[in-house]
């Protein structure tokens, strides 16, 4: 598949998924090296993104996708995303709980206590050093997909008690999110008709805008110079 970004053609893949118990989501990843990269990180970003759209996520690290890569993409489902290579945490403000999920683990949720709001540093797929400040759900998607990069998956931030609950929960869950999809599929299904619907109706309403009647003229030639 290609995707074409500032004029430049780019092939990508959509990655599988690994499995919940493979190893690699409890491995350090080691440091990108933009010097000797072992793969083209703008490939790398991409693919990561597109295969994030698919699963529905907010959020994806290359781990998940069996890739030993210090790099994690974030966005929003649509396909706003963006890479952060070498991912740190700078400095912290506050703390709230907040409901998580993961990719990695479809229907599970666990409420994670996490800092509000976090300075990070990163570099962007260009090889640029980034500065930001997240707060809300942006910090909590960057320390989750963090974790993932340190080996540290979001069971093992809650209790066994509270682990088991929500896992007694995961196939209602489930069945939950598959009617959310068809219902979202359904949707976009009935916006594209309507869409087709008022293009329609505008390519009517333009053609009687412009189907001007014309009175016949009779001219009245002379005869000779």
């Amino acid at each position: 598949m290609k995707e074409t970004i500032n004029g430049v053609e780019y092939e990508y893949e959509i990655y599988k998924l690994v499995d919940q118990f493979d190893d690699v989501l409890h491995t350090v990843t080691p440091q990108f090296d933009f010097a000797n990269p072992p793969v083209d990180p703008k490939v790398l970003a991409i693919s990561l993104v597109k295969t994030m759209m698919k699963h529905g996520g907010v959020g994806l690290a290359a781990p998940q996708c069996g890739l030993p890569y210090r790099v994690f993409v974030m966005g929003a489902p649509n396909g706003a995303g963006f890479a952060c290579f070498n991912p740190k945490v700078i400095s912290t403000v506050g703390e709230i709980g907040f409901e998580e999920g993961c990719l990695s683990f479809k229907g599970l949720y666990l409420n994670i206590k996490r800092p509000e709001k976090v300075e990070v540093e990163f570099t962007d797929w260009n090889g640029q050093i980034v500065r930001e400040t997240f707060d809300g759900l942006t910090a909590r998607t960057y320390q989750h997909e963090l974790d993932h990069l340190n080996g540290v998956v979001y069971t093992s931030l809650v209790g066994q008690y509270v682990l088991q609950k929500a896992k007694a929960k995961v196939k209602t869950n489930l069945k939950k999110l598959e009617r959310q999809r068809l219902n979202f599929q359904k949707q976009q299904i009935i916006n594209q008709a309507m869409q087709k619907v008022m293009e329609d109706r505008r390519i009517e309403e333009l053609n009687k805008s412009i189907n001007i009647s014309i009175p016949d003229i009779n001219v009245n030639l002379p005869i000779g110079g």
